[in-house]
Protein backbone atom coordinates (compact mmCIF):
# COMPACT_ATOMS: atom_id res chain seq x y z
CA UNK A 1 0.00 0.00 0.00
CA UNK A 2 1.46 3.02 -1.22
CA UNK A 3 0.25 7.00 -0.76
CA UNK A 4 1.18 10.30 -1.68
CA UNK A 5 -0.49 13.38 -1.69
CA UNK A 6 0.43 17.21 -2.56
CA UNK A 7 -0.92 20.35 -3.25
CA UNK A 8 -2.34 21.63 -7.04
CA UNK A 9 -3.10 24.93 -8.40
CA UNK A 10 -4.70 25.11 -11.85
CA UNK A 11 -3.09 28.82 -12.47
CA UNK A 12 0.36 27.61 -11.92
CA UNK A 13 0.44 24.90 -14.05
CA UNK A 14 -0.60 22.28 -11.27
CA UNK A 15 2.71 22.91 -9.18
CA UNK A 16 3.38 22.49 -6.60
CA UNK A 17 2.08 19.16 -7.98
CA UNK A 18 4.42 15.74 -7.34
CA UNK A 19 6.71 18.46 -5.96
CA UNK A 20 4.35 19.89 -2.92
CA UNK A 21 7.51 18.28 -0.18
CA UNK A 22 9.86 19.76 -2.64
CA UNK A 23 8.59 22.79 -3.18
CA UNK A 24 11.03 25.63 -3.75
CA UNK A 25 14.11 23.72 -2.75
CA UNK A 26 17.45 25.25 -3.95
CA UNK A 27 20.83 23.27 -4.44
CA UNK A 28 19.41 20.71 -2.04
CA UNK A 29 18.11 22.58 0.96
CA UNK A 30 14.23 22.52 1.52
CA UNK A 31 11.89 25.16 2.75
CA UNK A 32 10.30 25.39 6.14
CA UNK A 33 6.46 24.78 5.59
CA UNK A 34 5.83 28.61 6.24
CA UNK A 35 8.32 29.40 3.59
CA UNK A 36 6.67 26.77 0.97
CA UNK A 37 3.04 28.41 1.82
CA UNK A 38 4.69 31.94 1.44
CA UNK A 39 6.08 31.19 -2.27
CA UNK A 40 2.58 30.10 -2.74
CA UNK A 41 1.85 33.01 -1.85
CA UNK A 42 3.52 35.46 -3.89
CA UNK A 43 3.55 33.38 -6.71
CA UNK A 44 -0.66 33.92 -6.24
CA UNK A 45 -0.02 37.84 -5.09
CA UNK A 46 -1.90 39.32 -8.30
CA UNK A 47 -3.89 36.42 -9.62
CA UNK A 48 -7.54 35.93 -9.09
CA UNK A 49 -7.88 32.54 -9.61
CA UNK A 50 -7.24 31.21 -6.91
CA UNK A 51 -8.62 27.94 -6.72
CA UNK A 52 -6.58 24.44 -5.52
CA UNK A 53 -7.02 21.51 -4.52
CA UNK A 54 -5.35 18.77 -2.53
CA UNK A 55 -5.26 15.45 -4.48
CA UNK A 56 -4.36 11.55 -2.36
CA UNK A 57 -3.63 8.73 -4.77
CA UNK A 58 -3.57 5.61 -2.78
CA UNK A 59 -2.41 2.31 -4.67
CA UNK A 60 -2.58 -1.35 -3.12
CA UNK A 61 -0.69 -3.79 -5.11
CA UNK A 62 -0.75 -7.06 -4.77
CA UNK A 63 1.43 -8.62 -7.88
CA UNK A 64 1.72 -6.73 -11.63
CA UNK A 65 -1.60 -8.50 -12.69
CA UNK A 66 -3.57 -7.01 -9.78
CA UNK A 67 -3.91 -3.82 -8.38
CA UNK A 68 -6.31 -1.20 -6.74
CA UNK A 69 -6.05 2.61 -7.19
CA UNK A 70 -7.70 5.58 -5.73
CA UNK A 71 -7.78 9.33 -6.38
CA UNK A 72 -9.31 11.64 -4.11
CA UNK A 73 -9.71 15.34 -3.95
CA UNK A 74 -10.16 18.28 -1.27
CA UNK A 75 -11.20 21.36 -3.22
CA UNK A 76 -10.63 24.89 -2.29
CA UNK A 77 -9.05 28.10 -3.00
CA UNK A 78 -5.80 29.68 -1.60
CA UNK A 79 -6.44 32.22 0.95
CA UNK A 80 -4.87 35.95 1.42
CA UNK A 81 -2.73 34.37 4.25
CA UNK A 82 -1.87 31.47 6.61
CA UNK A 83 -4.73 31.15 9.16
CA UNK A 84 -4.58 28.57 11.82
CA UNK A 85 -2.94 25.94 13.92
CA UNK A 86 -3.68 22.35 12.97
CA UNK A 87 -2.52 20.23 10.33
CA UNK A 88 0.70 20.82 8.52
CA UNK A 89 2.25 22.02 5.36
CA UNK A 90 -0.04 23.74 2.96
CA UNK A 91 -2.81 23.59 5.32
CA UNK A 92 -2.96 27.27 6.43
CA UNK A 93 -3.82 28.23 3.04
CA UNK A 94 -6.18 26.03 1.77
CA UNK A 95 -9.39 27.62 2.59
CA UNK A 96 -12.59 25.22 2.23
CA UNK A 97 -15.25 27.42 0.57
CA UNK A 98 -17.82 24.89 2.44
CA UNK A 99 -17.10 24.83 6.04
CA UNK A 100 -15.40 28.17 5.37
CA UNK A 101 -12.37 27.27 7.65
CA UNK A 102 -8.68 26.65 6.22
CA UNK A 103 -7.59 23.11 6.52
CA UNK A 104 -5.44 24.13 9.64
CA UNK A 105 -8.65 25.97 11.51
CA UNK A 106 -10.35 22.68 11.02
CA UNK A 107 -10.81 19.96 14.06
CA UNK A 108 -9.11 16.73 13.37
CA UNK A 109 -12.96 15.23 12.81
CA UNK A 110 -13.52 17.92 10.53
CA UNK A 111 -10.72 17.38 8.41
CA UNK A 112 -10.57 13.56 8.26
CA UNK A 113 -14.59 14.00 6.91
CA UNK A 114 -13.50 16.16 4.20
CA UNK A 115 -9.35 15.17 3.42
CA UNK A 116 -8.64 14.23 0.04
CA UNK A 117 -6.19 11.61 2.52
CA UNK A 118 -9.99 11.19 4.46
CA UNK A 119 -11.68 10.07 1.87
CA UNK A 120 -9.26 8.39 -0.38
CA UNK A 121 -8.52 5.72 3.04
CA UNK A 122 -11.81 5.20 3.83
CA UNK A 123 -12.61 4.11 0.12
CA UNK A 124 -9.21 1.61 0.25
CA UNK A 125 -10.56 -0.16 3.56
CA UNK A 126 -13.39 -0.67 1.69
CA UNK A 127 -11.20 -2.21 -1.34
CA UNK A 128 -9.55 -3.93 2.28
CA UNK A 129 -12.40 -5.59 3.58
CA UNK A 130 -14.11 -6.78 0.31
CA UNK A 131 -10.45 -8.66 -0.80
CA UNK A 132 -10.02 -9.97 2.83
CA UNK A 133 -13.47 -12.08 2.44
CA UNK A 134 -11.83 -13.97 -0.44
CA UNK A 135 -9.26 -15.21 2.11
Amino acid sequence: LAEDSGLSIPVLNGEPGIYSARYGMTNGVKLSDPEKNQLVLTKLENEKDRRAFFVCCMVLVFNEYRHFTIQETMEGVIADKPYGENGFGYDPILYHTGVKKTAAQMTPEEKNALSHRGKAGRKMKLIIESLAKEL
